[in-house]
């Protein structure tokens, strides 16, 4: 009895393994393709040379590229319009109203408004309302 059961557990594990083998090898057949050639980066001719080193091209469809030459190759990147640079002052709003100053500001998340009197202003708060007097004048 114990000779059948040996012999069956033997058979049974070399039909499961038959069975992995041929697994394997339809999977290693269909994986065989060609892998994609990596193209690296070229600064195109055409490209024009900006003032802090890096190059500026066009495409066929339009799009706008920089190109940088860093410790790693050619690194390309979609051209982006300039971040605007005004200062916090300059685009912080302030009316006053008796003894109070309210401030008004863009924000990433809205509009930022707050309320103070002209007897409290930090230095930097009563730099904008004397900038926002001048301009008025």
């Amino acid at each position: 009895m114990i000779r059948f059961f040996l012999t069956f557990a033997l058979v049974l594990s070399a039909a499961v393994a038959d069975d992995t083998v041929s697994k394997k090898t339809k999977s290693t057949k269909a994986k065989k393709t060609e892998p994609k050639a990596i193209v690296a980066n070229v600064i195109p001719k055409d490209a024009v040379l900006g003032a802090d080193g890096s190059y500026h091209a066009t495409d066929k469809s339009g799009k706008k590229w920089v190109y940088k030459n860093t410790p790693f190759g050619v690194a390309k990147a979609e051209e982006r319009p300039p971040v605007d640079t005004t200062p916090v002052q300059e685009m912080t709003k302030v009316t006053i109203v008796g003894d109070v100053a309210k401030f008004e500001r863009p924000s990433p998340f809205g509009v930022s408004k707050w309320e103070k009197k002209v007897a409290d202003l930090t230095p930097d708060e009563k730099k904008i309302v004397e900038n926002q007097k001048a301009k008025q004048n």
